[in-house]
């Protein structure tokens, strides 16, 4: 059973009143008889528009996104972003610029014009620059995604000859591994640094204090094994050496 359509009319200063004229006995409107014709046709019009006949609800024009950076540069075309979703537009070596499409509301319909220039109609995306860091790890070694607090580190890779570990740093933000792709894993927030240490055995009965060798320099080892004397050695065609003792997880 179709709904009955209803449209109230009302004027300005006053409510309308549809009233009824005879015609004149010539069979030809009066004057007055054709104004009123008119304006019922009108009202009729309004009416009908009210209901949804050729009327209805006009879609809202397209709006700028704004926020991107200058010198961004976007691929023309759609770039649909359902609701609580994001994408990336602009990717460069270590930052990242993503639209977010607000998960309390509608999905995010943007347009790259041939022009760069884009738009978008729903809802309306935001702009976020993302910083970010990434890290080569040793053959078939992967980082599990999570948090690594500032000053902590995770090991990665261990032989009986090395050990490689992943450390945040103390004096930033908690690392958020938020991408592992193969042997390589990206990180935001603070930024994830890759050490590789050598484990060294030194003879019984002798000890090394930390502290950093220079390259091409040498420590004596405190103590004697079976009356001999022994030093570390750093290589010069190398990185300065840095000793630290007991650092295993």
């Amino acid at each position: 059973m179709s709904k009955l359509c209803t449209t109230l009319l009302s004027g300005i200063r006053g409510a309308f009143t549809i009233i009824s004229v005879r015609p004149e006995r010539s069979g030809a409107k009066s004057k007055d008889a054709l104004s009123v014709s008119v304006l019922a046709s009108l009202l009729m019009v309004a009416a009908l528009a009210g209901c949804g006949g050729g009327g209805g609800k006009t879609a809202a024009p397209p709006m700028p996104v704004t926020g991107l950076p200058e010198n961004a540069t976007l691929e023309p075309g759609p770039i649909p972003i359902p609701a609580g979703e994001k994408r990336t537009v602009i990717d460069a070596d270590g930052v990242r610029t993503e639209l977010t499409c607000p998960a309390d509301g509608p999905d995010c319909d943007v347009t790259v014009g041939p022009d760069g220039a884009a738009q978008y109609t729903g809802g309306k995306p935001e702009v976020v620059t993302v910083s970010y860091t990434t890290i080569q790890l040793p053959e078939g070694h992967e980082l599990m995604a999570g948090t690594i607090p500032a000053g902590e580190f995770r090991t990665v890779h261990r032989t009986f000859e090395t050990r490689t570990v992943v450390t945040c740093p103390a004096d930033g933000d908690d690392c958020e591994v938020t991408t592992v792709t193969g042997n390589g894993a990206e990180s935001t927030g603070g930024a994830l640094t890759v050490t590789t240490y050598t484990t060294l055995y030194l003879p019984r009965g002798t000890t090394l204090t930390e502290g950093t060798i220079p390259a091409g320099e040498s420590r004596a080892i405190g103590g004697y094994s079976k009356g001999r004397s022994y030093d570390i050695v750093c290589p010069f065609d190398g990185e300065d050496c840095v000793v630290t003792l007991g650092e295993y997880d």
